[in-house]
This record gives C-alpha cells, sequence and structure tokens, in this order.
C-alpha cells in the first residue's frame, strides 16, 4: 500500500456508479490518493481512474459510500477576464456606420420576380416566427408589398452584438435605437421587411451604431421560479 492513500470499500458491487469491471462478481477496493487519483484494486487488476472526493478540515475524505465522478476532480478554476479593447473614436453614437444596403440588389429581384424569372417560394416563404413578429411588433412604412401590392408591408429591427448578451437578436422600434446606440459600444442593426398577406421578406440594410466604448456583456437574468 503506497503511504498517504486512504482505502475505502465501496457500497457497491458490481463495480463503481458509471464503471464497468471485466468481472460482474469482483468487489473492488477504492484506494485515494492526496492528489485525488483514484485506483480500484480487484483479483483482476488495478483500474485507475478520477474521483471527486469530499474532504474535512483535515484535508482527510470524508463519506465516499462509492460515489464517483468520471473526468477532472474539483471545481474546474474561473478564467480569468480578457481586458477589453481600448474605445474607438465616435462622432455620434446614433448615426449609422459600415452599412450595407441592398436596395440594388432587391430591385434587381423585384423585376426578375415580375417577369417570371423567379418563384414566389424564393421569397415568399417567411417562416412563422417572422409572420408573428412582424404582426405584433412590425413598423408600418408608406410603401406597398412590391410581391402582391398589399398595403400590410411592415419593417422589424433585429439588434445583435455581444454587449447584449442574452438580449441579443432580438427586435427592436426604429425610435429604440438612439438610446441603445448611447449605452452601448457596439450593436449591429439588421432591418427586414414583411408582408404579412402573402409572406414577402428581405433584408434591406445592416448597419452598425454605439458609442465605441467597449463594455461587459449582459448578465442572464435568473428565474424567479
Amino acid at each position: 500500500m503506497r503511504a498517504g492513500y486512504a482505502c475505502i470499500p465501496p457500497r457497491v458491487s458490481p463495480g463503481f456508479r458509471g464503471i464497468r469491471f471485466a468481472s460482474p462478481g469482483i468487489r473492488p477496493v477504492l484506494c485515494i490518493s492526496p492528489n485525488d487519483d483514484a485506483y480500484a484494486l480487484t483479483r483482476g487488476g488495478t483500474y485507475h481512474f478520477v474521483v471527486a472526493v469530499p474532504r474535512g478540515s483535515s484535508g482527510r475524505p470524508s463519506t465516499v459510500r462509492g460515489s464517483l465522478v468520471r473526468g477532472e476532480s474539483g471545481t474546474p478554476a474561473k478564467k480569468r477576464r480578457e481586458p477589453l479593447p481600448p474605445p474607438e473614436p465616435v462622432e455620434d453614437p446614433a448615426a449609422p456606420r459600415a452599412v450595407i444596403d441592398y436596395a440594388l440588389q432587391r430591385r434587381s429581384d423585384i423585376r426578375r420576380f415580375h417577369r417570371g424569372g423567379l418563384l414566389s417560394s424564393d421569397f415568399c416563404d417567411a417562416d412563422p416566427y417572422l409572420l408573428k413578429a412582424a404582426t405584433f411588433h412590425g413598423e408600418p412604412v408608406k410603401e406597398d408589398c412590391p410581391a402582391c401590392h398589399s398595403p400590410n408591408l411592415v419593417h422589424l429591427n433585429y439588434v445583435y452584438g455581444d454587449e447584449l448578451g442574452p438580449y441579443s437578436g432580438r427586435i427592436r422600434e426604429t425610435k429604440d435605437l438612439p438610446s441603445l446606440a448611447a449605452r452601448f459600444g457596439d450593436i449591429g442593426v439588421y432591418t427586414v421587411e414583411v408582408c404579412t398577406d402573402c409572406h414577402w421578406n428581405y433584408l434591406l440594410r445592416t448597419y452598425r451604431i454605439g458609442d465605441g466604448v467597449p463594455r461587459r456583456a449582459l448578465p442572464t437574468p435568473r428565474d424567479d421560479d
């Protein structure tokens, strides 16, 4: 027996929880070293693994009762937070920057659509979640739907960003974007048009807003339950 090892006969047979031994009838003896390396001593051989052992104030193992955790023992060390990057100079946080406008591509696709070069399923395929969002959160526009000419054409603004944390990917009204730009350093905005009648949907533009000052991500809210 090695010095400093604590040997405890487990109360489960055959083997330990989550581990099978070659012979079902073998009742092993668990030997635990001070660094939580463990050896199961059986008549069929020695099996090495890592076990998480609760220890008392003396540093010795307390009750084990044959419970076993496969993998590394102990609580993993917390990762050190990386420093935030330096701020970027931004004159107007609410002014869109890095704008990508798809207006030319949209006009080309609309012409092809009405000439029969594109199927209606290519663009009139909004999924149920997008249609529901357009019905309850869409902002009406003066323009009619380019596919069916319905007046029920709306715009949706989806916001993305690491700083938003669990709130990334949500819909925000256009009037709320300036306040977001003042509270966060970098936010991506994706504006989509949706027709609630024929299900036409098209990405109109993407751009970024924010004051350029990096911030930590918002925490995930805890459940009240």
